[in-house]
């Protein structure tokens, strides 16, 4: 199913997207990467934090680890402490 090759082998990256967070659940939460765009001038850098809080608000913790960490320390094959 091409659903099957999306949630195995693909990823989807946003910085500024409600809609995507809205709907995360039917795009599948580990393939899922937020962005800054550090260093480009439009970045979110240095108020990321605050970015995140009101862009992620009301999604669960793990949900918003995975989107804004794990998923892309994942695809990169980076271990996380």
């Amino acid at each position: 199913m091409p659903s099957d090759y999306w949630k195995r082998n693909m990823f989807v990256e946003f910085m500024e997207d409600g809609l995507s967070v809205q709907l995360r659940d039917r795009i599948g939460v580990e393939n899922m990467l937020w962005g800054s765009d550090y260093p480009h001038a439009e970045a979110t850098f240095p108020r990321s934090q605050q970015f995140i809080q009101r862009m992620f608000e009301g999604v669960p913790d793990g949900d918003v680890r995975k989107i804004t960490s794990e998923n892309a320390a994942r695809m990169f094959q980076f271990e996380l402490n």
